[in-house]
């Protein structure tokens, strides 16, 4: 009986001992306390040494416990990616080459939310990134590479698409990008244009897009849209895109393979999710000619002449952990919570387009996308699409002109960037810190004592 416990009692102190060292060996430096402990073949090892190496330690490790404050911005997107910080691009010859007012007011730089107000606004979303004006064109590549879609295209640098007027912030304080509208060309020859990346990669949140004027026309093909890094890995959202003169945005996504819209009931044009004409449920890249899943906005002023007779409107995408949903807002009925950049999506009502659900896991098929802005010329859908759309002769023979493509430009007020209060919820995260920095506290106190214990 004696010997029992006698034994019971040494395989306790033994595992006593492991423990607290499989706990401190992370917080010491390799010459610290623990590791000179362990070296049981160093001569000059004795107890009144560890404990004076041990009255060092105690001053490092009340630092370390020493409360840090905390950031007031999250980090982005959960992937452990720093907050983005906007660095002027080098060889900015942006300069104003239009003038002209807004009808109606744009929206406009919002500070970040305070504590007081995450607590009381739960829902509120956490402005992330903000385009406008002259800091419009920060944080973005031009792209120079052939056009991936094999339009008849070039896409100009970013100090070729200044120098010439391409790109500039007018006297209104828009963002302007345009294609080379002035120059006549040869057969077969390629006009100018811009494709804009952006450098911040994003990986779910709230973009908001407030457009004036987007580009339309015969054997014109623009697109706001987000990717990401190995496509189709990652997935592609298409918030804005339609071909030559079509009055309805086409919204489409593009994955691997098992991804699908839900296909509505029979006889029905939409799902109860979405209110957007459904026009194939399929979203393998590689599946029906890479047209994707598609979903059509009934409103025919949400593309084209109409869309910019009516000064545009806002384009939202909302990315969340339950699916992707876009909404799109005439100028004259923006929800007042988006004006005031105060953004509440679950009062916007049923979205044009909606993917999720059991039907397409998006946390899955969509990760680390770049936001980009483009236009091209004919290529795989408009340039295929052009004989049936009622635009005259070819595509190509409608490069030549320059005066065809007098429309073909995107006139801007701001891209907004949100974040998702559900990630990152103020004061809730900080309580969880706090009570996450008082247990290490009190297991480390502990873990003191108990050493101490052990070798008096």
């Amino acid at each position: 009986m004696y010997l029992f416990l006698a034994l019971r009692c040494l395989a306790s102190s033994i595992i006593r001992v492991l423990v607290l060292v499989m706990l401190l060996i992370p917080l010491v430096p390799s010459s610290g306390v623990v590791v000179s402990a362990l070296r049981f073949r160093d001569t000059s090892f004795s107890l009144s040494h560890l404990r004076s190496r041990w009255s060092g330690f105690l001053p490092r490790l009340s630092a370390l416990l020493e409360p840090k404050p905390l950031p007031e911005f999250p980090l982005e997107g959960g992937r452990g990616a720093a907050p983005y910080a906007p660095n002027p691009i080098p060889g900015d010859h942006r300069r104003p080459l239009e003038h002209g007012k807004p009808l109606l007011p744009r929206l406009q730089p919002r500070r970040p939310p305070s504590r007081r107000a995450k607590a009381t606004l739960p829902n509120t979303w956490i402005i992330q990134r903000i385009f406008e004006g002259e800091s419009f064109f920060n944080g973005w590549n031009f792209a120079t590479y052939p056009d991936p879609t094999h339009g008849q295209v070039v896409y100009v640098s970013e100090d070729w698409a200044f120098s010439s007027g391409m790109a500039y912030v007018n006297s209104a304080n828009q963002a302007v990008m345009q294609v080379d509208h002035w120059s006549t060309l040869t057969q077969g020859q390629a006009r100018n244009s811009i494709r804009i990346e952006s450098q911040q990669i994003f990986n779910k949140g709230l973009f908001i897009l407030d457009v004036e004027q987007a580009p339309w026309g015969c054997g014109v093909w623009p697109a706001w849209w987000t990717v990401g890094p190995n496509w189709p890995q990652g997935g592609e959202i298409d918030i804005v895109e339609g071909v030559h003169d079509n009055v309805h945005n086409q919204i489409a996504f593009h994955t691997e393979d098992g991804c699908n819209l839900v296909a509505p009931a029979p006889g029905a044009t939409a799902d109860q999710n979405s209110t957007g004409w459904i026009q194939s449920t399929d979203c393998y890249a590689y599946a029906n000619s890479n047209s994707g899943c598609q979903t059509v906005d009934p409103s025919q002023a949400s593309y084209g002449t109409e869309f910019n007779v009516l000064k545009g409107g806002i384009f939202a995408m909302m990315w969340a952990d339950d699916g992707i949903r876009v909404w799109f807002f005439h100028r004259a009925a923006i929800p007042a919570d988006i004006l005031a950049n105060a953004p509440q999506p679950n009062n916007w009502g049923t979205p044009t387009a909606y993917l999720g659900g059991t039907a397409c896991d998006t946390n899955k098929f969509f990760y680390n996308h770049s936001i980009i802005f483009d236009i091209t010329f004919c290529g795989d859908w408009a340039g295929t699409s052009y004989i049936s759309s009622g635009c005259p002769g070819t595509c190509s023979d409608r490069i030549i002109d320059p005066t065809n493509f007098a429309n073909a430009s995107w006139t801007i007020n701001s891209l907004q960037v949100y974040q998702s209060p559900q990630v990152h919820s103020g004061d809730v995260s900080n309580r969880q810190r706090v009570y996450g920095s008082i247990w290490k506290s009190l297991i480390m106190t502990g873990t003191v004592f108990t050493f101490l214990h052990l070798f008096n």
